[in-house]
């Protein structure tokens, strides 16, 4: 029987709501700005009636009632100019879980499809990358802590056309995306921060200092996939040569030193 992954049966912990509260604020504090280019009071009318676009959204059903102004809306984040070139999607919070996207993206990752790429996080761990990632979001907001990521996360995926494997940066916007605490704001000292820092992959440790329970988040987020395949590719080959060299190395100095060692025994 086939081991189970245990990375697919976890659960997010944080509770995550999707909510287009954020991306609504954003159109209307610059639609006064704006004037000259958007019929800006009509625009304002049809956001004030889409009073189901105001609220969290649990049945994506509702979307499809809007799609029109939901595609003006989302033009903040997705320039129609560049609908046919980028491979993006906004997702739902912390989830692969696409309910709006370009067509690049639709070819590789089709709508409502579940998928599990492969990625270059130790273990090809996924859950954990969402959850330090969460954590991350309410250090730089509560604590003010912010940590760039040592290397891009790259995702591997089969071409659906060629069946080859491509590769891919992935890059998450989280401006549309927002963290609340529900509770008491667990104190955290410097120590505490440079501990969980130094223990970046504990999942369990972050969780004991900052506890799902007391934290939620709302809005989605913008995910965007470079093609990184030719980079990941020289890359692979440089590392490649790299070992062969230093193998050809190692075998040069072993000759050398058997050579030495014969004519120091010659010599006495």
């Amino acid at each position: 029987m086939p081991k189970k992954d245990s990375t697919i049966e976890k659960s997010f912990p944080f509770k995550t709501t999707l909510d287009l509260s954020l991306l609504i604020k954003y159109w209307k504090d610059n639609l006064s700005n704006a004037s000259q280019i958007y019929p800006t009071e009509d625009i304002v009318k049809r956001i004030d009636a889409a009073k189901a676009l105001h609220k969290p959204i649990e049945n994506l059903k509702e979307l499809t009632k809007h799609k029109e102004l939901l595609g003006f809306l989302m033009s903040a984040v997705f320039p129609p100019a560049t609908l046919e070139t980028k491979t993006m999607a906004a997702l739902q919070s912390f989830s692969m879980h696409a309910f709006y996207a370009t067509p690049d993206y639709i070819r590789l990752i089709p709508m409502g499809k579940d998928f599990r790429p492969k990625t270059n996080i130790l273990g090809d761990d996924i859950f954990t990358g969402k959850v330090i990632h969460a954590c991350m979001m309410i250090l730089k907001k509560f604590y003010g802590v912010a940590f760039e990521k040592d290397r891009p996360l790259i995702f591997t995926f089969e071409d659906p056309v060629t069946g080859l494997d491509r590769n891919y940066k992935a890059e998450f916007n989280d401006m549309f995306l927002d963290v609340i605490c529900t509770g008491e704001l667990p104190p955290l000292d410097k120590n505490d921060i440079n501990l969980l820092l130094s223990n970046l992959y504990d999942v369990e440790h972050w969780l004991k200092y900052l506890p799902p329970h007391l934290f939620e988040f709302e809005g989605f987020m913008i995910f965007e996939l470079v093609d990184v395949t030719d980079q990941e590719m020289l890359s692979s080959i440089k590392y490649d040569l790299l070992q062969k060299d230093a193998i050809f190395l190692k075998s040069v100095l072993l000759r050398y030193n058997k050579k030495s060692e014969h004519s120091s025994d010659y010599q006495k």
